[in-house]
Order: C-alpha cells, then structure tokens, then sequence
C-alpha cells in the first residue's frame, strides 16, 4: 500500500484558503529526500528538504502549498539520492479565490554527470 504524505510548505494571511495540492511522482528510482522550492509571484524562492536522506521515500508524495488568490505560485521539486539529484521537475499556477489546484507533476530523471 502506497502512503501519501501532506506538508504545508508555504503560509500566508489569507482571507480564504487559496493555492497548489502538488501529487509529485517518479518511476524505477530511489528517493530519500527532496528538495522543494516555492516562489509567490516575483517574491524570493523558498527552499525545504522533505525526508531524512537515508529512508526511501514513496511515490506520490503530496505537497500542499497555501498561497494568496490569484498570484503566481511557482513550485519546483528536485529528487535526491545520497545528495545527488537524481529526478526534477516544475510548475507555476496561479490559483483564484478560495481554490485549492491539484496538480500531477511528473519528475523526469535527470542526466547523469
């Protein structure tokens, strides 16, 4: 049975609930911790490392990100592996008042060095 996990990456003062539920996957790898960066509209990106790096983490793994309606929220996700990128992927929305966007983004394998 696959488990799904729910984190709120970003908060705000918001009036109604507004933003992104990002189902993040990834096929035939292993992943122990990834890198999650948010950036509200032209605001500075904001980064933060889900999973311990040594546990595999499961696919999907889902991320609730809160936003204030109608900015531009950018979400992109990096898959690691011992500290090597191993998937990445991105996405920018921009969600009205009171919606909640549910979103797949797939994580394509990245090139190897």
């Amino acid at each position: 049975m696959k488990q799904i996990f729910w984190v709120a990456l970003l908060l705000c003062g918001c009036d109604s609930v507004s933003g992104v539920d990002v189902s993040a996957r990834w096929t035939a790898m292993s992943v122990s911790s990834l890198e999650v960066t948010t950036t509200l509209g032209d605001g500075t990106p904001v980064s933060q490392i889900l999973g311990d790096g040594q546990s595999i983490m499961t696919s999907p793994y889902r991320v609730l990100v809160k936003s204030p309606a109608g900015e531009n929220v950018q979400v992109a996700i990096t898959a690691r592996t011992a500290d090597q990128a191993v998937a990445t992927g991105s996405l920018e929305v921009k969600p009205g008042t009171g919606q909640i966007l549910q979103v797949t983004l797939d994580l394509l394998p990245t090139e190897s060095p």
